[in-house]
């Protein structure tokens, strides 16, 4: 239905899309919903829908496209996740088109931090359409964002940033540490007075401390 105005606070209406919900979970075992516009759509509703999803599965995901802040919507009353719309704009603004130093870009990037404890949001991927080399990339990012805890319940701390691209920020769990270094800039960097003794799990243009131009490395310190 194109342009439908919902009244969601019609209680015929709203247990139609309730038994929707329940239908598709029910007869075709999909696993959850991405939920368009969920922001125009009242908050009762969606929480709802979430209990009529649980009530047929109660592991099925709920991802809502919300284009500000979510962390209303993520209490655990409504969405699992949310479309984070802000980290592609901000990471495609520093890698991509170079719009913004490194200096603007970890001001962003930590301006989001603040704003979950322990946000892990992430849209949905075409695969399907990703070439060996990136699919192998993306992959082993992937299995070491698994491996490695601080990685995701980590503190952040940042260790460097230059005018010219160059951002290095570490993530701290316990007695673990990840020190992730990138160089979007055209000049070498020296990292050797900002690491220690450690394992490289991933690099490009790496070598000896020096990071190369358009360069990275993900360190495992010891």
């Amino acid at each position: 239905m194109y342009n439908y105005m919902m009244n969601s606070s019609n209680p015929e209406e709203r247990a139609y899309f309730m038994e929707v919900c329940r239908y598709w979970i029910r007869e075709f075992k999909v696993d959850g919903w991405r939920l368009d516009v969920a922001n125009e759509v009242d908050r009762g509703f969606w929480r709802n829908f979430r209990r009529a999803a649980h009530e047929e599965n109660p592991e099925s995901v709920m991802i809502g496209e919300i284009w500000e802040s979510s962390e209303t919507w993520l209490n655990g009353d409504m969405f699992d996740s949310t479309m984070n719309y802000d980290f592609r704009k901000n990471c495609r603004d520093f890698f991509a088109l170079r719009k913004i130093s490194a200096e603007e870009f970890h001001d962003r990037i930590v301006k989001m931090l603040l704003r979950y404890r322990t946000g892990t949001l992430r849209g949905p991927m075409p695969w399907e359409k990703v070439q060996d080399e990136e699919d192998d990339f993306f992959s082993r990012l992937i299995a070491i964002r698994k491996e490695h805890e601080e990685l995701t319940y980590g503190d952040y701390t940042l260790r460097y940033m230059d005018h010219d691209g160059g951002y290095i920020y570490q993530r701290t769990w316990g007695d673990h540490k990840i020190t992730v270094c990138l160089n979007n800039g055209s000049t070498t960097i020296d990292l050797r007075e900002y690491l220690g003794k450690g394992s490289v799990l991933l690099s490009e243009s790496y070598e000896a401390g020096k990071l190369g131009s358009m360069g990275y490395a993900i360190i495992e310190e010891k």
